[in-house]
């Protein structure tokens, strides 16, 4: 019937009567599409409302009439057929009743996936992904308020963080010459990288494989360079509950900075990291980026800002001051987009490190927040709420 109110479609029709092959294209894409919505459990109609195909996969026999109608009058409309079709839905009580007669004869075993429901109507396709999302975000704002309960009341008597700072900042084995022999490595591998296609190896390359070499270069000889050892479970547990303390804080933050960009007329953009992770096309790009970004990013930049740069700053200019430096560079190095979030996040990490006693703390605290915003952004992809 879709096929055949192809050819009465008056614009369509050239003049010796002959249906073009583009439309008949365009019909078979609406039956295709009407397939793949009665393989839903459950869509929404135009009104709001549910429907339910009716019957197992693979079975004969129609929903309603008047919403087979409706999913009907979807499908044509994206394939450019609406004004041949007149469709009124449950509610008119006028629906053509040829198209649940389509319904019932459809293969509903065909194993096409959802991408064709999800342009023709992506609030109902992706309504369970939002839902989820919207859930599992307010489970972990609940969880960030209690951790930082939890860590307010075990501050209670301990050793202030700035004496303990300058506790190890004073036997921290990193000089200055250090950090000049890091910056000189950098520089050398950003100039290089001016040379190299682009593309996302090649930066991380000239970053942070290039860090990590000149920070293993400059450990040498100096025993705990990156602070005292611990033990995985505990190191997990701590990293977990002072993250999830600082994440109310930063999406606040987050919030804010984003609200004044648009009151100030300036449209909000993603960090760069987020949009190369949104330019990736396979599983196989997908993978690499995720082990960058959640292994290899977070174990080098702890060991330049909280490993090295830290101490650094706190035995010259203060605990306050330096642990303030250190947001101020580790926030400016990933951009403006997010500047008072990520200095906030900063500061999370430098205090953790004085709490705890060992770099590798913060860096999985990093490396939980790089893998959260990726499954965040993924997320919102999936729900439809931004572009793939």
């Amino acid at each position: 019937q879709v096929r055949h109110r192809a050819h009465v479609s008056g614009d369509s029709r050239p003049a010796d009567g002959e249906v073009p092959a583009a439309v008949h294209g365009r019909a078979d894409a609406a039956v295709r599409q009407i397939r793949v919505f009665l393989r839903r459990p459950r869509i929404a109609d135009a009104a709001g409302g549910a429907v339910r195909p009716g019957r197992p996969a693979g079975r004969r026999g129609a929903s309603q009439p008047g919403q087979a109608a409706v999913l009907g009058h979807h499908a044509l409309h994206a394939a450019g057929l609406l004004h041949a079709v007149p469709v009124d839905g449950p509610a008119g009580g006028s629906a053509d009743p040829h198209l649940p007669r389509i319904a019932g004869q459809a293969d509903l075993r065909d194993p096409r996936d959802l991408r064709v429901a999800r342009r023709v109507m992506p609030a109902a396709a992706h309504a369970t992904w939002l839902a989820a999302l919207v859930a599992g975000l307010g489970v972990l704002l609940a969880a960030g308020f209690a951790a930082g309960f939890h860590l307010a009341a075990r501050r209670r008597g301990a050793t202030p963080w700035p004496l303990v700072l300058a506790q190890f900042a004073a036997a921290s084995p990193w000089r200055p010459r250090d950090l000049w022999a890091v910056v000189l490595v950098l520089a050398a591998a950003q100039f290089l990288r001016r040379f190299a296609p682009p593309a996302l190896l090649y930066d991380v390359l000239a970053f942070q494989i290039a860090l990590l070499a000149a920070i293993l270069w400059r450990m040498r000889g100096k025993p705990q360079a990156l602070g005292a050892r611990a033990a995985p479970r505990t190191v997990l547990a701590e990293a977990a509950l002072r993250w999830l303390a600082i994440l109310p804080l930063i999406w606040f933050l987050g919030f804010a900075w984003n609200l004044g960009l648009n009151l100030l007329g300036r449209e909000p953009a993603f960090q760069h990291a987020v949009a190369l992770f949104l330019e990736t096309d396979t599983v196989w790009e997908q993978a690499r980026f995720v082990f960058f970004a959640v292994i290899v990013a977070p174990v080098a930049e702890e060991a330049l800002f909280r490993g090295l740069l830290l101490p650094l700053l706190v035995r010259h200019a203060g605990a306050a001051a330096g642990v303030a430096l250190t947001a101020l560079g580790f926030a400016a190095l990933h951009g403006l987009e997010s500047l008072p979030a990520l200095a906030a996040f900063s500061v999370a990490l430098s205090l953790a490190y004085a709490r705890t006693g060992t770099l590798w703390v913060p860096m999985a605290m990093h490396a939980l927040f790089n893998a959260a915003n990726l499954a965040l952004v993924a997320a919102l992809v999936r729900s439809g709420a931004l572009p793939g």
